[in-house]
């Protein structure tokens, strides 16, 4: 059984690091189908997905990195459970139900042409759709920017003379409209980044630090998974230091132990 929070978490960890797409052999024998697919080279949140919409867990040992998978009526579940809290990928999701609908209770196409729907829904899904307007959703904005944070977001320390570290935040993706959404809630500035590389695309990064950072980071911090070690660290260390970073003597040694234990890789 998974709350609004669970479905919220995941449509933001989905919308970051998630994949829809079409599988399918184009023979008689074999019907399209629908999946979910997510990478990320931390495995809990992947076994997360798993306890509760099922699927299978991988290594893809080409790319070092953990797969989550889901095929079918599973996926189409995890779609419709997921349908309204997603943003980028809201499109592409429902679209891939309505395939799934197409088939019949034996998981063939209800009509003969299912090459013809198989074309049709594929063509469909790799298009890329902008991210429509929607409502204001404030018992579960927090627990999808989680998942969303989780997936595409980091945590760095910003050097400064004559006082400790600031923390810094950021989101990064193509697409500046979620991140304009990460703004309007929770303030920071977002910014348009030069691609880099031939071939590469521009991308955009939304980012806060200080005592905005602190304070996004204390609002989501009970549903992550991914960076939950790091958060703590940076909650214990906000009841240390002022404001703008500065820390009484006697503190000095608390905030050294504390810093000691700092590790981007958690």
């Amino acid at each position: 059984m998974t709350t609004v929070f669970d479905r919220a978490y995941a449509a933001g960890f989905f919308d970051g690091d998630g994949s829809v797409g079409v599988s399918s052999r184009e023979n008689l024998r074999w019907a399209p189908r629908s999946h979910a697919q997510v990478s990320q080279k931390s495995v809990d949140p992947l076994i997360w997905l798993r306890d509760r919409w099922e699927g299978s867990l991988f290594w893809n040992s080409s790319s070092q990195i953990w797969c989550w998978k889901v095929v079918g009526p599973k996926a189409s579940r995890f779609f419709s459970d997921t349908a309204p809290y997603l943003i980028i990928k809201e499109v592409k999701a429902a679209l891939a139900v309505q395939m799934q609908n197409r088939m019949n209770h034996r998981g063939k196409p209800a009509s003969d042409d299912y090459l013809k729907v198989m074309g049709e829904f594929k063509g469909a899904i790799e298009l890329t759709y902008p991210v429509p307007p929607r409502p204001q959703r404030q018992t579960t904005d927090v627990a999808y920017a989680a998942g969303l944070f989780d997936a595409e977001g980091s945590i760095t320390l910003r050097q400064f003379p004559d006082r400790f570290p600031l923390i810094y935040l950021s989101v990064s993706q193509k697409d500046p409209e979620i991140l304009c959404w990460l703004r309007e809630r929770w303030g920071g500035k977002v910014k348009k980044r030069p691609a880099k590389g031939y071939g590469k695309e521009p991308t955009h990064e939304w980012y806060l630090y200080s005592k905005m950072a602190r304070g996004f980071l204390r609002s989501i911090q009970p549903w992550l998974i991914v960076k939950r070690r790091l958060t703590d660290i940076c909650v214990t260390w906000d009841d240390l230091v002022t404001p703008n970073g500065r820390y009484q003597p006697e503190q000095k040694q608390q905030i050294v132990e504390l810093l000691s234990t700092w590790s981007p890789r958690w």
